[in-house]
C-alpha cells in the first residue's frame, strides 16, 4: 500500500478510503516462516538453492530432493497452522471486514498479480457481495488450484522481444544502442550468452553471473518497465565484458527471491493445490510443457512445482469450483498485451468464467497495468469505481509514453 496507494487512490478517482492487510500467510498475518531463525534459514537457502531447472542435467534431481527439504522444514515449524492459510480462508477474511466496518457489507475490490485469483475466489464464494471489483494482471484461476501456472509464461519471450526491439527504437535514452546492432541480433546473442555463462560462470563480486543468475535479472527486471533501462544496461556490461558497469544496475534488480517470501507464497499457493505425488518423473512432463513456452523463463518454475507436489499440508478449504457466478455487479479485468507473468490470454480466460465481466485490454508491457501509463486505462478504472460503467467488449487503451522515457504515473496524474 505504500508503494501504491497514491496511484490506486488516483486511478480510482480520490474519493475512496483505502484498506490493506497481510493475507494469512503473506506477510506477519500467520506467517509461514519455516525456520527458527534467519541464521537458519540462509544456512537451508545456501544448501538447497533455488536454481532453474535446467542449469545442468542434474538440476531437477537436486531441486527434487532441495524441495523436499524446504517442505519438511516447513511442516515441522509450522504444520499447527500450515492448514489453516490459502485462498478460501483469506476470502472470508476479506467479507468480514468488509462487513466490520459498518456501512453497506459490500467489496470494493482492486486485486493484482495474484490478487486477481483471491479476487475471483472472493466472487465465486460471495458473489451477492461485489460492488465492484477490477483484476489487473490476471493469474489463469482455473491453473492456480489444479495445475502449476504454465499460461503465465505464454508471453514472456514476446515481452523480451519486445524490450529489444523498443530499446532499439529509444535510440541512446538505451544502453545497448551504441553497440549498433539489430533487436534479433541482440536477441540471439542474449541466448548465446545465456548458454556461455551456464558453462563458464563470470565472478562478480563474490557473486557467480550463471545461468540462473542471468535469466532470472532479466526476466524479473522486464517486470517492470520502469526497470528495462537497468537490464540493458546489465546486458551490456555482460556483452562488453566491462564488469563495473555492473554495478549500478544491480543495485536494483534482483536475482533471487526472498526465501522467507518463497516460504510465505509456498504456504498458500502449494496448501491450495490438490495434487501431490512422491515421484519426481510425474511432474516432468509438467516442466517440459513450460519449458517450451518460454526459452527465456519457463524452467525457473521447476522448484516451485516441485515443491508444491511434495507439499505436507493441504488447506482446510479449497475453492474448486469452476467461477461460472454471476456477481451483484460484473467486473472489470485489465490485461497487458504483453506481459510476462499474467498473459492476456489468462484475462479472457477468467472473463469467460465470470459472467458479465468485461476485458479491458491495456496495449503496453510489463507486469499489469501500472507498468506502463495510459490516461485511457486510469479513466476507464475511475470510471468504473465511480458509476459501475464497464468498458465496451474489446475495448483497446494505448499507453501514452513508450519504454526507456523515464515517464512515471507521478508525472502524469499525480
Amino acid at each position: 500500500m505504500a508503494m501504491m496507494g497514491p496511484l490506486v487512490q488516483a486511478i480510482t478517482g480520490g474519493y475512496f478510503d483505502l484498506i490493506s492487510f497481510d493475507p494469512r500467510s503473506a506477510g506477519k498475518t500467520i506467517a509461514m516462516s519455516c525456520y527458527q531463525n534467519s541464521a537458519e534459514r540462509v544456512n537451508a537457502h545456501l544448501m538447497n538453492p533455488n536454481f532453474n531447472g535446467h542449469e545442468s542435467d542434474t538440476m531437477l534431481g537436486r531441486l527434487w530432493a532441495s524441495t523436499e527439504n524446504l517442505d519438511t522444514a516447513c511442516y515441522e515449524n509450522k504444520k499447527e497452522i500450515g492448514d489453516l492459510v490459502g485462498m478460501s480462508f483469506t476470502a472470508r477474511d476479506y467479507i468480514r471486514i468488509a462487513e466490520t466496518l459498518n456501512e453497506d457489507g459490500l467489496l470494493r475490490y482492486f486485486g493484482f498479480s495474484g490478487g486477481t485469483v483471491l479476487g475471483a475466489t472472493i466472487a465465486a464464494m460471495f458473489p451477492d457481495k461485489i460492488e465492484r471489483m477490477i483484476l489487473d494482471g490476471v493469474w489463469n484461476i482455473h491453473e492456480y488450484w489444479h495445475y502449476h501456472g504454465v499460461e503465465g509464461f505464454s508471453d514472456t519471450d514476446k515481452t523480451f522481444s519486445g524490450f529489444l526491439s523498443t530499446c532499439i527504437a529509444a535510440g541512446e535514452r538505451c544502453p545497448l544502442s551504441h553497440l549498433n546492432r539489430t533487436a534479433d541480433d541482440l536477441e540471439k546473442a542474449t541466448y548465446e550468452l545465456i548458454e556461455k555463462v551456464k558453462y563458464r560462470p563470470l565472478p562478480y563480486q563474490g557473486k557467480l553471473i550463471d545461468y540462473t543468475f542471468v535469466r532470472n535479472v532479466i526476466f524479473l527486471g522486464i517486470t517492470s518497465v520502469a526497470q528495462w533501462p537497468a537490464v540493458a544496461t546489465f546486458l551490456d556490461a555482460l556483452f562488453t565484458g566491462n564488469m563495473t558497469e555492473l554495478d549500478a544496475p544491480l543495485q536494483t534488480l534482483s536475482a533471487t527471491e526472498d526465501p522467507a517470501f518463497t516460504e510465505n507464497r509456498f504456504g498458500i499457493q502449494c496448501g491450495d493445490k490438490p495434487w501431490r505425488t512422491s515421484h519426481l518423473e510425474d511432474v516432468l512432463p509438467v516442466i517440459d510443457q513450460v519449458s517450451s513456452l518460454s526459452k527465456l523463463a519457463g524452467d525457473r518454475i521447476s522448484y516451485d512445482i516441485e515443491a508444491c507436489v511434495q507439499w505436507k499440508m493441504d488447506a482446510k478449504e479449497r475453492y474448486l469450483g469452476d467461477y461460472r457466478v454471476s456477481t451483484r455487479h460484473p467486473i472489470l479485468i485489465i490485461g497487458n498485451t504483453f506481459d510476462p507473468v499474467t498473459p492476456i490470454v489468462s484475462a479472457r480466460n477468467a472473463s469467460a468464467s465470470l459472467e458479465g465481466s468485461v476485458v479491458l485490454e491495456h496495449h503496453g508491457f510489463g507486469h499489469c497495468s501500472p507498468a506502463q501509463v495510459s490516461r485511457c486505462t486510469a479513466k476507464a478504472t475511475q470510471v468504473y469505481f465511480d458509476n459501475g460503467t464497464l468498458p465496451e467488449p474489446g475495448s483497446i487503451c494505448e499507453v501514452d509514453v513508450p519504454p526507456f522515457s523515464n515517464v512515471t504515473w507521478q508525472d502524469v496524474l499525480l
